[in-house]
């Protein structure tokens, strides 16, 4: 698992922080999650997924925890495929995997313009009776558009009111531009003016 990872921490130019930059080694998952976060926090991606790999050699098991915060590492450091590469790698162990991994995988997906894959994890999400939230929509949505999916975009936006959920800037954002690409102008028109007025700051018709 995870060697996705050590290839790229192995590759990758980049300057690797000095040993006063870093927390000291730790001897425990909780500690080293949080070590994981906290360099992923900083931008220091690299030395998050060193950290993992050490975890590993001490005889540390991954769990759900550390999986996000190591994801969630390369995510702010936008190595989307990376991101993605390391939520299969956990899936296929057999670790289970929560809304928050999933959330990250569709925010990677969506950032790196792959809609049909966006569409496919929340699938599964649904699948494992996991409850996708507005972070998850508003990810598939703003994949879908930028996919030049306006259908896709629309039916996920209109999925997501279904759900009981409000949207947000991002997903309205998502569903206009989408229906705007696809010379949809009259539904986003509409979309606007009637069904949206709070989320853009207009007063409803």
């Amino acid at each position: 698992m995870y060697a996705h990872a050590h290839a790229h921490v192995a590759a990758a130019p980049v300057a690797k922080p000095s040993r006063s930059t870093l927390p000291p080694r730790i001897g425990n998952l909780r500690d080293g999650t949080a070590t994981v976060a906290s360099l992923g926090r900083r931008g220091l991606w690299q030395a998050a997924l060193a950290e993992v790999a050490q975890m590993r050699l001490q005889g540390l098991e991954i769990d759900v925890m550390l999986c996000n915060a190591a994801t969630s590492a390369v995510v702010r450091a936008g190595m989307w495929d990376l991101a993605m590469n390391l939520l299969s790698e956990a899936r296929c162990s057999g670790l289970e995997l929560d809304g928050v991994a999933f959330n990250a995988a569709v925010t990677a997906a969506q950032k790196g313009a792959q809609w049909q894959r966006a569409l496919a994890i929340l699938r599964e999400m649904r699948q494992r009776r996991l409850q996708p939230d507005v972070v998850t929509f508003s990810a598939a949505t703003s994949a879908a558009e930028k996919g030049l999916q306006w259908e896709w975009s629309l039916e996920l936006f209109t999925d997501m009111r279904r759900c009981g959920l409000e949207p947000n800037m991002i997903s309205g954002n998502a569903v206009v531009s989408a229906l705007e690409k696809g010379q949809r102008w009259r539904w986003a028109s509409d979309l606007v003016l009637r069904q949206l007025p709070s989320t853009f700051g207009l007063e409803r018709c």
